[in-house]
């Protein structure tokens, strides 16, 4: 019997390979011949008996087992789901040393995917390190015998964890995990609005399982605040008003009670769509604070309208380019948020949607010149001399520009799509109209383009005004890379984009090789 969780276990392993015999001579072996590079390391008993126990395993995937109030459901022999009493859930998962003693290990709950379990192939890596283990018994060459047992697992997945076998152990092991259906679509309701890594993790369902009554307070009742509540719900929650938390915390993190306020009347929905500026770990809470801050500081009457608030924060980072953090970044333009604020306040429609077609102009104009504004200029400037300010300014940068040299770019780029041309960069007033076209910074990479250490370029589809994207190669003779990439005003492009960029990187790299060992 084994230990999990302080208590016994009658589940047992499937992954102990110790008791397999090592055979010497060739034999007849399920997978075939191996390749030639592994004759001296192969054993066909040991690849039989892997294969004979991923098959019985895939014929019974599931294992119940009732113990001291725990229900434990063990997976493939890999791993056992135990369920406590209170109804929160770990997971064990089977190990060996190298010594072949078996145990059982707990794994984070934010490893554990809840959802469409066992996740991809990945149970096969408990049979390859007991194989591992066995193997190391006998041969002393170990890159040969991890390529070996590489070679072993990929080939039983190709063979026995096809498609349709996949979709019916995963519909096995979800009638046989007794989740609590309720607490399940609450997690993934939560999940979606806050931006939770996906798919679903035991973490998160636990997280609300403890949370319950918040939880479906918030679902029935306040449906507007369910992405603030999912962004900041912890372990403090539990058993406790979730509203009288929530405000607590922000409170003590500078968002003042008159955002609460205007929160309650316009909901949070606006959040998720400004998650995509952090990286997927990102701590959710100090996310949601750092967007309320930024917004509260164009004021609280009303909530900002969502292109300012993303040109201010495109300043610090932007979705190709994540940050985990953007309140800093931009804090000393707070004076410039709250004018906005308040000449959209004021501001006839057709004026407002000047004012918000223009915002990434505005910041970026800020960016560099706000700060040397009088603090009486700061409060009185008016939409009139702020928008004179921008024109002064850009057509100040285009006649500095207009007589600068030119440079060379001997690089042709092509994209399967014809109707989709890339455009080399070769000058500093053509990376700054890109800039203005595309409404982002790219005028920041002149000299590094001047330099020879960057490439930029431009991709231009026929009918559109704007470029699809704006791309800079790092010009490293040994491996040309992707430095940056953005879509119009900082979004994030297609995956299609990205694919078309990569492939130019190549071209770029090819080219370059050329040229180095060509030029005189």
């Amino acid at each position: 019997m084994y230990v999990i969780n302080h208590s016994f276990t009658k589940l047992a392993p499937a992954i102990d390979f110790s008791n397999v015999d090592i055979d010497t001579q060739p034999g007849w072996c399920v997978l075939g011949t191996p390749p030639q590079h592994f004759a001296s390391v192969h054993s066909a008993s040991l690849v039989n008996a892997w294969y004979e126990r991923v098959s019985a395993a895939l014929a019974q995937p599931v294992q119940r087992e009732v113990r001291n109030g725990h229900v434990r459901i063990q997976v493939l022999g890999t791993a056992i789901f135990d369920f406590d009493p209170d109804g929160t859930v770990e997971l064990w998962c089977w190990s060996q040393e190298e010594s072949h003693h078996t145990q059982l290990e707990q794994l984070p709950a934010n490893q554990v995917v809840v959802i469409g379990s066992p996740y991809q192939d990945r149970w096969l890596d408990f049979f390859a390190n007991g194989a591992l283990l066995r193997l190391m018994d006998r041969h002393a060459d170990l890159g040969l015998v991890v390529d070996y047992v590489e070679w072993i697992k990929q080939r039983i997945s190709t063979i026995c964890w096809g498609q349709e076998v996949q979709d019916q152990v995963r519909e096995s092991v979800a009638q046989a995990l007794p989740f609590d259906p309720e607490v399940l679509m609450l997690a993934q309701e939560m999940a979606q609005a806050g931006g939770w890594s996906s798919p679903l993790r035991l973490s998160h369902y636990n997280l609300i399982l403890q949370d319950r009554d918040n939880a479906r307070e918030v679902h029935s009742r306040f449906a507007q605040m369910i992405p603030l509540y999912a962004m900041l719900v912890s372990q403090d929650t539990v058993q406790r008003p979730w509203s009288q938390v929530m405000r607590q915390l922000l409170i003590r993190r500078h968002v003042c009670a008159a955002m609460w306020r205007l929160l309650q009347r316009e909901g949070t929905q606006w959040m998720t769509g400004f998650l995509e500026f952090y990286p997927a770990d990102a701590n959710r809470t100090n996310v949601a604070i750092e967007l309320l801050l930024m917004v509260q500081a164009f004021g609280t009457q009303t909530l900002v309208p969502a292109p300012l608030l993303f040109a201010l924060m495109q300043l610090g980072g932007n979705p190709n380019r994540r940050s985990v953090s953007y309140v800093y970044k931009s804090d000393d333009l707070y004076g410039l948020c709250a004018r906005l604020g308040a000449m959209l306040a004021s501001a006839y429609e057709s004026r407002r949607a000047q004012i918000i077609s223009n915002a990434g102009a505005i910041f970026e104009w800020a960016s560099d010149h706000w700060g040397k504004l009088s603090e009486r200029s700061k409060r009185q400037i008016t939409w009139r001399g702020l928008k004179q300010r921008i024109r002064f300014q850009n057509e100040r940068e285009r006649r500095g520009l207009k007589d600068a040299q030119s440079w060379q770019v001997p690089y042709t780029l092509t994209l399967p799509n014809p109707q989709v041309q890339v455009v080399v960069l070769g000058s500093a007033l053509a990376i700054w109209e890109e800039g203005k076209l595309m409404h982002h910074c790219a005028d920041k990479y002149i000299a590094d383009c001047a330099s020879g250490k960057l490439l930029m370029v431009s991709l231009r589809q026929a009918g559109r005004h704007h470029p699809l994207a704006t791309a800079t190669f790092r010009l490293d003779p040994g491996a040309v890379s992707v430095d940056n990439y953005s879509g119009f005003a900082n979004h994030a492009v297609t995956e299609e984009v990205r694919q078309w960029l990569d492939l130019c990187c190549r071209q770029v790299q090819t080219q370059l090789v050329m040229h180095l060992k060509y030029d005189p």
